[in-house]
């Protein structure tokens, strides 16, 4: 399974880099959070926003492939940690979607009804693909990954790679193209 999600992932985004597992966008995303939380009408333009949301989709892919050489090894134990990476790395990526690329995009589409329909859809779909993403990763740090249940959690974890995959193109093939390069 994870050779086919890298050999898609490649075709999308062309070849896997290694990367940090910092997430560029946390560091911007939480001095940005509270300014656009109190002054929803004027959301600053990022030059660099969207290559740091791109950047943070490969490093959350790279994390969420360990988990599969985790199985592969059968080492269950480093299972919880990895999800605790991806879950703080992928939230600190939603936070700055939420907080400068939807808000900003709805700000500029607002007059253009059609351009702000497909936002406001997008954007859904992401909270939805969240949430289940989230779900995953509860169950599986209150249920630890062992040899009892590692059907289970492989079908999961292929079934939420999948949808993961299906955002992530979305965002970059759809979303990010919204978003104007230069102001």
């Amino acid at each position: 399974m994870l050779k086919r999600m890298k050999l898609y992932w490649n075709q999308l985004f062309g070849e896997q880099q290694r990367t940090s597992h910092i997430c560029t966008s946390f560091d911007s995303a939480l001095e940005n959070t509270t300014s656009n939380l109190y002054n929803k009408q004027n959301i600053a333009h990022s030059n660099a926003l969207i290559s740091n949301l791109k950047n943070d989709h490969q490093i959350i892919f790279n994390i969420f492939s360990e988990i599969s050489n985790a199985i592969e090894i059968r080492a269950f134990e480093n299972i919880d940690v990895i999800l605790k990476q991806f879950k703080s790395c992928f939230r600190s990526h939603l936070i700055q979607e939420n907080t400068q690329l939807y808000a900003y995009l709805k700000q500029h589409f607002a007059q253009q009804p059609k351009q702000l329909s497909i936002v406001q859809q997008v954007h859904q779909e992401t909270k939805e693909t969240a949430k289940s993403i989230f779900q995953f990763i509860q169950k599986w740090q209150d249920q630890q990954v062992s040899e009892h249940n590692l059907l289970q959690f492989s079908q999961e974890y292929k079934d939420i790679g999948h949808l993961l995959m299906q955002r992530i193109a979305q965002e970059e093939n759809e979303l990010y193209t919204l978003y104007p390069p230069h102001i």
